[in-house]
């Protein structure tokens, strides 16, 4: 999930980075081991950022929300509304990448004369 947030995240994950180096303390504020596993996970994020799969895992995501808000009666929207621009973002990126991975393979399959269970 951390590889489909939108850039503004990261700088928000830097910040906290920073705040948490210097307040490193024994006195229940931050330990080291805290620092460097978030430290981890950042450096983690900046090798494995490939554009347009980071572009069509965030289509995915967008058509997961609203598979889960149709079948659980939930809005998304609602209940996270920081997300919303990122949200109009996702929506946008489905118009471009008009099928999920799964879709995807699926029809590949089909292609190929293979056999893929259907609902």
């Amino acid at each position: 999930a951390l590889l489909i947030l939108p850039e503004e995240n990261l700088v928000e994950i830097e910040h906290q980075l920073s705040f948490i180096k210097e307040n490193i303390d024994e006195n229940l504020k931050f330990t080291q081991e805290e620092y460097e596993k978030l430290y981890r996970i950042l450096t983690w994020y900046r090798s494995n950022h490939e554009y347009e799969t980071k572009q069509r895992d965030q289509a995915d995501f967008y058509r997961f929300i609203q598979e889960v808000d149709h079948r659980n009666n939930y809005s998304f929207k609602d209940t996270f509304p920081e997300y919303d621009k990122f949200m109009s973002e996702c929506l946008e990126l489905t118009k471009k990448f008009p099928y999920s991975k799964l879709e995807k393979e699926r029809m590949n399959l089909n292609q190929k004369g293979k056999v893929f269970c259907q609902k």
